[in-house]
């Protein structure tokens, strides 16, 4: 796998993008095969707090599809967050070192991890998202065109 931006490898005959990403620091980097399952805002309180930010930019994936680099592991912490308003406890990775949030992993969908698109390495135009959760929380002064808004959670 590449450290550039974002590259395409070849696997028989398809093409599949590779994306990398990394915390602050650099102690602990990802990479992502394949495109997500979903880009969405969320404005639920616990996102708006564990980002510091008025709302969480992820991307969901398969789990298969994210691949720590080695030594990444010991840098990476995680969080057993119980508070969000949909009931689900969001197991919250992030860097011991800077802080950076990584990733999520809901009890409701085991299956995937949610990754925070501010450590993915994006050029422009490589995110959007198409769905926002929990618009009922969305600052009034937030425009976002063509996603579809969600009063809570799916």
């Amino acid at each position: 796998m590449t450290d550039t931006n974002s590259s395409k490898s070849s696997s028989g005959g398809k093409e599949t993008q590779v994306t990398t990403g990394s915390c602050l620091c650099g102690n602990a980097k990802y990479t992502v095969t394949g495109a997500a399952l979903i880009q969405v805002l969320c404005h639920c309180l616990s996102c708006k707090k564990a980002s510091g930010s008025v709302f969480g930019a992820n991307g969901m994936y398969k789990k298969t599809q994210i691949n720590l680099q080695p030594g990444s592991e010991k840098s990476i912490n995680v969080f057993e967050d119980k508070t969000p308003e949909s009931g689900a406890i969001v197991s919250r990775s992030f860097c011991g070192n800077c802080g950076s949030p990584l990733f999520l992993a809901s009890s409701k969908h085991p299956e995937n991890v949610t990754v925070t698109s501010g450590t993915m390495d994006l050029e422009d135009g490589m995110w959007k998202p198409k769905m926002e959760f929990y618009c009922k929380r969305k600052p009034s002064w937030m425009n976002t065109e063509g996603t579809r808004e969600i009063p809570s959670m799916l």
